[in-house]
């Protein structure tokens, strides 16, 4: 409720989703993740889930959590969410960039506008809460370069013409994300130089009493904010906030919002759509998209690194079960210079060569046979595993296979473990890296994307399940988790 003394009344506040942003401030307990609570929820009870779409990035008390019962919500990212959070960023780029053409290829110069248009597509306006901006500044601002955060300062400036509405809380700045919002909400503050920091006049909020959820506007009027349902713990907001979640499916059946959903832990071969060529890999699901990862062997060698128990004997299996179902699938050449791996049993391959002297003598036949015949050399890929082993630079013909032989179609994909790829100096290896494709398994963001010349990100907390790793292709990383059986 809206206090106006200037009329001696008091009025129910609506928010209007393309009068732009609202910034909430306030110290702690002040009551600003209710307030963001409640005008999720107020707005879904008075929009279907077809008009309105919610997200959240919750880097405070995880009190946004219940709105993921409302239908209308896609997503609400916790702080140690890092990849999640990334790819709902990613998402809300990519959103308004096409809502951009879409509005210009009409003339609308707003969403409103646009939806008028005879033909035009039927676009929800989206909200979006961030709860906590302190804490996602300080957690982006090293991450890429602060990369991330210049893309949320552009989705705050150019989402509200697109339909794109963010709702900010701070405790006191919330930086150069608060630049094009207008609208503002202060709550308690922790000292009464914060309010005059805010632009309010000491007038206003001299002897003020602000328990939670009072607070004043920018233009100093005073308000109090409303609560879902009649209990203000949180515990009992956030029970009828799935309460009124599960009314709302009841009354719009099922609904199709866009969800932001974590990359599994485990991914079954068997979920994974064929190769379309016969130098094409499809191993795993990259985090971004949730899409299928498919590795072109034509634009080079690959390498697979990562620390003992990380999946890299699972990762090569994948490679060649799937290379193994392309269309007019090429020859896969086994090198393993041990003597027993589970690869041996797959049944793809054309040769399988165990031990150090069968794999010297497996490549000196394939080199063979290139040389002798360069015209009519087959396409064919050389998988090896536990590569560490054959980096003592005595295997000149796999040298000459990685180097020579790449130019009539013969392809390398090697496994090794990091740190003995970090140390090795073996021609065929410097020719695999060369090529800077490569899968890296677990790894050391600060020291592994240097064997394929990459920058890795930086990692999310928490131990990673095994095959989960990051893939590089022609300069560009992406989260990926590796299928296995």
């Amino acid at each position: 409720m809206l206090d106006e003394p200037a009329g001696q009344r008091q009025v129910p506040v609506d928010f209007g989703l393309e009068e732009g942003g609202l910034l909430v401030h306030g110290t702690g307990a002040s009551g600003k993740t209710t307030l963001l609570r409640t005008l999720a929820v107020s707005l879904a009870l008075s929009t279907p889930p077809d008009a309105l779409n919610i997200y959240g990035f919750d880097f405070a008390t995880r009190g946004l959590r219940s709105l993921e019962a409302l239908p209308h919500c896609g997503g609400i990212v916790a702080g140690d969410e890092l990849d999640r959070a990334v790819r709902l960023i990613s998402m809300l780029r990519g959103e308004v960039e096409r809502r951009k053409g879409l509005l210009a290829a009409t003339g609308a110069a707003k969403l409103s506008e646009y939806l008028t248009t005879p033909g035009a597509e039927r676009l929800p306006h989206v909200l979006v809460l961030l709860d906590g901006t302190a804490a996602f500044l300080s957690t982006f601002e090293n991450i890429d370069v602060g990369a991330h955060l210049d893309t949320m300062r552009m989705l705050v400036a150019e989402g509200r013409s697109v339909g794109i509405c963010f709702v900010l809380s701070a405790d006191r700045s919330a930086g150069y994300l608060a630049a094009s919002i207008a609208r503002r909400v202060i709550m308690r503050m922790a000292t009464d130089d914060d309010y005059g920091m805010l632009g309010l006049p000491r007038h206003v909020y001299a002897g003020a009493h602000m328990p939670p959820g009072r607070a004043f506007t920018e233009k100093g009027l005073e308000l109090q904010c409303a609560t879902v349902g009649s209990d203000p713990q949180g515990s009992a907001q956030a029970a009828e906030a799935a309460r009124l979640g599960d009314e709302l499916r009841q009354r719009y059946g099922p609904v199709r919002v866009p969800q932001i959903r974590l990359l599994p832990a485990e991914v079954r071969r068997s979920s994974l759509p064929p190769p379309r060529n016969p130098l094409e890999a499809v191993v795993g699901l990259e985090d971004h998209s949730l899409q299928p990862v498919r590795i072109a062997l034509d634009e080079g060698h690959f390498l697979i690194a990562g620390p003992r128990r990380s999946g890299r004997t699972t990762a090569l299996a994948t490679f060649a079960l799937s290379l193994a179902a392309a269309p007019g699938a090429v020859p896969l050449h086994l090198l393993s210079p041990r003597r027993q791996t589970p690869l041996a049993g797959l049944g793809v391959w054309t040769s399988v060569a165990l031990g150090v002297d069968g794999c010297g003598e497996a490549t000196t036949k394939l080199a063979d046979a290139a040389r002798e015949a360069p015209d009519q050399a087959a396409t064919c890929v050389i998988v090896i595993d536990d590569g560490e082993d054959l980096t003592d630079g005595s295997l000149m013909d796999l040298d000459w296979i990685a180097q020579r032989g790449r130019d009539m179609g013969m392809r390398v994909v090697a496994a090794l473990e990091t740190q003995a790829a970090q140390r090795a100096f073996a021609t065929w290896l410097q020719q695999v890296q060369r090529d800077r494709q490569g899968l890296l398994l677990d790894p050391d963001p600060t020291l592994d994307g240097a064997l394929i010349g990459v920058q890795l990100p930086r990692r999310s907390g928490g131990r990673w399940p095994t095959g989960r790793c990051y893939v590089a292709r022609r300069g560009i990383v992406e989260l990926v988790q590796v299928a296995g059986d």
